[in-house]
Order: structure tokens, then sequence, then C-alpha cells
């Protein structure tokens, strides 16, 4: 079973109680559009860690090395993407589409957080859980800012989030702490950049 989407309806399907989609049609449908759009934000989370923290690693190495690393990528259009991120980091095209994608999730986030404390209302469902580990990938790469400084509905929908016992049984508990160092000392030298640059993706959207 592969796919965190499919994986997580197949979790609700095998145990139901409680049930973390709606039974109406229509809630469903809504649950669905979240899920579906979810499924979009994988490679603006992979562009933000591969310019913050794998960028930073990875040039530390020889360029022999470096030029090893960028053969291994099959696609040619994601080598293409992975050597200018490496070249440009923060600063890298790739960065300003996926920030401009974060400003659009975040708005309509913003919009929908506003008939209930989750996506789809009063329910905790899995058009949220589907987003939770990406903001923590954000958050522990210092973005957190791109939403709280914006978006306070947003902001209370994380930190309910995480205030649940399953925040910390799914995903703190699974990071070895190492991790959290190593994003920090990456991470902070490049926020105030980061969120300069949100800015102006979100006046151009």
């Amino acid at each position: 079973m592969i796919e965190s989407t499919v994986i997580n309806e197949y979790l609700d399907d095998a145990f139901p109680q409680p049930p973390l989609r709606p039974s109406d049609p229509y809630g469903l449908a809504r649950v669905r559009l979240w899920t579906k759009r979810e499924d979009t934000i994988h490679d603006a989370i992979n562009t933000m860690t591969a310019s913050i923290l794998f960028r930073a690693e990875l040039l530390q190495k020889p360029p022999e090395e470096r030029k090893k690393r960028y053969e291994k990528i099959p696609d040619l259009a994601k080598r293409a993407k992975w050597a200018e991120i490496m070249e440009h980091g923060v600063a890298s095209r790739f960065v300003d589409e996926a920030l401009a994608h974060f400003a659009k999730l975040f708005r309509d986030m913003e919009k929908a957080l506003a008939d209930g404390p989750w996506l789809t209302s009063t329910q905790f469902a899995l058009a949220d859980i589907g987003l939770i580990s990406f903001f923590y990938r954000l958050e522990m790469l210092e973005c957190a800012g791109l939403w709280r400084d914006h978006f306070p509905r947003v902001s209370g929908w994380f930190e309910r989030c995480k205030a649940r016992e399953s925040f910390k049984v799914a995903i703190l508990d699974h990071i070895p702490p190492p991790a959290f160092d190593s994003y920090r000392t990456h991470s902070s030298p490049l926020r105030v950049e980061v969120e300069a640059r949100f800015r102006e993706a979100l006046g151009r959207s």
C-alpha cells in the first residue's frame, strides 16, 4: 500500500471509529477536494527542503561528489531543477514558485476556516490530517512565519493540530533529536530572506 492519501483512506475504512470523513455526500466531497489538493503540495515542500537543508549539506561535499548526486536523478527535468536549486538556493525561481503555491494554499485555508475549527468545519478529518506533516516540515525549516504573520486562522488551526495527542505519536516520536539541530542550523540564517520572498509572492498572487 503506497501513497499517503490512499493509505489514510484505507485506514479510515479499516478502522472506522472514530470516522475521519463525513457520511454525507457533500461533506465527503469537500474532504476529497482537500486531499486532492494535498497531493499537489509535495513538490513545493521538497523545493523548500532542498534549498534550505539539502543544499547546505551538499555544498560541503567535493564538486565531483555533488555531480554524482545529480547524475543519480533519472528524470532529466528533476535533475535540472535540483542543480538549479543547488546553485541558487532560496533565490531559485523554483522557490518563488513554491512560495506562490503556499500563498494560494494559505489563503484558501484561511477562507475555509472561517466556518469552523477544521477545514471541513467542525469535524477533524482527513482533510486536516493530510496537511499536518507538511506544515511541521515548514516549521522545522523555520518557515512558520509564512502563515503566522499573515493568516491567523491557519495559525490557530495548526496549533490545534499540534495539541492533539496523535501529533506526538504520529510525528514527533519519529524525528531523531539531532534532526532538530540540523534543521535549525541551516534554516535560521535564511529565515528573513524566505519571509521577504514570501511577502513578494503574496503581493503577486
